[in-house]
């Protein structure tokens, strides 16, 4: 009987132990994973979000492609506040889109000239948007 105990207790600990390391496992993975929250705004809310003293304190804008019929668009000031925003397709100032990446070294810079209407991707060596 004490035999038996022992066993229950063991297999006890031994699914517990099991259970933690899938979790733990599972939360790495999806965190490794997880580029964070969007919030989806209008062309209006757009323009003043990512044109806002686009040059006050470094802040730059990148975009990160298109998906679910959105474009991704990422601002990230010099003290390292992101924010992340996308935009339907339908409003989006994007011509030339590629697909979303989580990748930050193949997002694109953007620019803004002539005023916050005037959005620009900054083109890479080949003149299609892309480096």
């Amino acid at each position: 009987m004490k035999h038996l105990g022992m066993m229950m207790q063991l297999l006890v600990k031994w699914r517990i132990a099991t259970t933690l390391s899938v979790i733990i496992v599972g939360a790495v993975i999806f965190w490794l994973n997880f580029d964070g929250f969007s919030e989806e705004v209008d062309r209006k809310e757009f323009v003043r979000l990512m044109g806002s003293d686009l040059t006050k304190f470094g802040s730059q804008v990148f975009y990160k492609g298109r998906k679910n019929d959105c474009d991704y668009f990422e601002r990230i000031l010099s003290f390292g506040q992101r924010t992340k925003i996308h935009i339907p397709i339908s409003e989006s100032p994007i011509k030339d889109d590629f697909p979303y990446t989580s990748d930050s070294s193949k997002w694109l810079p953007i620019r803004s000239t002539g005023g916050p209407s005037a959005w620009k991707l900054n083109k890479g060596p080949s003149g299609n948007g892309h480096n």
